[in-house]
């Protein structure tokens, strides 16, 4: 099992560095460890100082002094019993990521993402280069933000989706073990996954969030939020938007050209499936957009060959994108309004409908922001646009006059 380790920023590494003169000098972090561990071992039992403070080993990483433990149950109880004690004895703020230590793996092991296809910033991320405690990447379904996350967790990181996290806060608040469920959520980096799903009627649950992000961020963990939507499209509360203003904000899209035909080689190759570069490029071509339509071909290749390769991307090939104004039109022909009137200011019975029909069609079959689709439909953020999709999705349970009338658009649009 890779190593942990603990960071702390202490300014004094430099001092120690520039003040000690003695000819077989010893690293810096090595002489403040010593001096540390002198102190430690007066306040702690020796078997514990044998067993959990004596096998740490000290480095140094751009001035902070990085503890290395030898496994993360280590890590976990250092953290929990002797964190106070260790920030006392430094006596500066000390600063903790848990994560594996790159130098101590002696196997290289393949790679299960392909750099190649990954924009610069996030491909240093998944190097393990994150550009700050706090990183949102946000981008379409199928985009690889999945992957990325898988990735990420196999390097040390703790992986978890919104619906995990708000159970797992409900659970551990009913049966009243808040604490251990705080301290087992900050006892890594973490990865939060679908984080589009937040709702902002979650008060409490926002709330955790901010303690979460000023933890993280306090002791220099890594806080990974993954959503299909950015920031000024998410349902947040004043404060834990302004929280989030200080993050890296990082946007993964769907790879095209030569990016795409390397991850299509990449998968191709992991899947032991061997196609020819005409092959690849007929792929790339045939079905643009969501890397999922790729991995189906390949997955049904893998299964039945690739005999009729023309009928897999035709039967594979995603339904015709919509333009956002084919969508405008067509609602605004149906219900005898005009354009101006579907982003107007109007709220009569049937303009309210119409913008509400041209939102839900809009949010389905386009791939616009919800801040996007507010501009289209004349409003001044995507909270109307929320509340259109879904004042529309609950008339649709029990209203059939509706979902015809919605069949009758969708026909227009073809």
């Amino acid at each position: 099992m890779p190593g942990t380790v603990l960071i702390y920023k202490v300014d004094i590494l430099n001092d120690l560095m520039r003040h000690n003169t003695e000819p077989a000098l010893r690293s810096a972090p090595q002489l403040l460890w010593e001096q540390c561990k002198r102190e430690l071992r007066t306040s702690i039992p020796e078997p514990f100082f044998s067993t959990f403070i004596s096998p740490l080993k000290a480095d140094e990483d751009r001035g902070r002094l990085v503890l290395i433990t030898p496994d993360s149950h280590a890590s976990n109880h250092i953290r929990r019993r002797y964190w106070q004690l260790l920030e006392k004895t430094l006596g500066d703020a000390p600063l903790m990521v848990v994560a594996p230590q790159k130098s101590l793996f002696l196997v290289e092991k393949k790679p299960d993402i392909c750099q190649e296809a990954l924009p610069p910033a996030i491909a240093t991320l998944q190097n393990g280069q994150w550009p700050s405690a706090i990183t949102l990447i946000y981008g379409r379904t199928g985009s690889g933000k999945s992957t990325l996350a898988l990735s990420l967790q196999q390097q040390g990181a703790r992986l978890i989706r919104m619906e995990e996290f708000y159970s797992g806060f409900a659970r551990a608040c009913r049966t009243r073990d808040i604490l251990n469920w705080r301290q087992n959520l900050r006892s890594s980096d973490l990865i939060l996954d679908d984080f589009q799903f937040i709702k902002k009627s979650a008060g409490r649950t926002q709330e955790e969030l901010i303690n979460l992000i000023d933890d993280f961020s306090g002791r220099g963990q890594r806080l990974l939020l993954l959503s299909d939507v950015d920031l000024p499209d998410l349902e947040l509360e004043k404060s834990l938007a302004s929280r989030l203003q200080t993050a890296s904000r990082l946007e993964m899209s769907y790879p095209c050209g030569d990016a795409r035909l390397k991850l299509l080689a990449f998968m191709a190759e992991r899947h032991s499936i061997q196609l020819t570069q005409k092959e690849l490029e007929e792929l790339c071509l045939g079905l643009p957009g969501d890397i999922r339509s790729l991995q189906g071909a390949l997955l049904q290749i893998k299964a039945s060959g690739k005999g009729d390769l023309s009928g897999l991307i035709a039967r594979l090939r995603p339904a015709r994108s919509l333009e956002p104004t084919e969508i405008m039109r067509a609602v605004a022909l149906f219900y005898d309004i005009s354009l101006a009137a579907l982003g107007g200011p109007g709220r009569d019975r049937r303009t309210v409908e119409a913008r509400q029909v041209a939102t839900y069609l809009l949010c389905k079959k386009t791939s616009l922001t919800l801040s996007e689709i507010a501009r289209l439909i004349g409003r001044r953020d995507h909270t109307a646009v929320i509340h259109g999709r879904k004042r529309i999705e609950s008339r649709l349970k029990n209203d059939f006059f509706l979902a015809r009338q919605l069949e009758e658009i969708a026909m227009e649009l073809g």
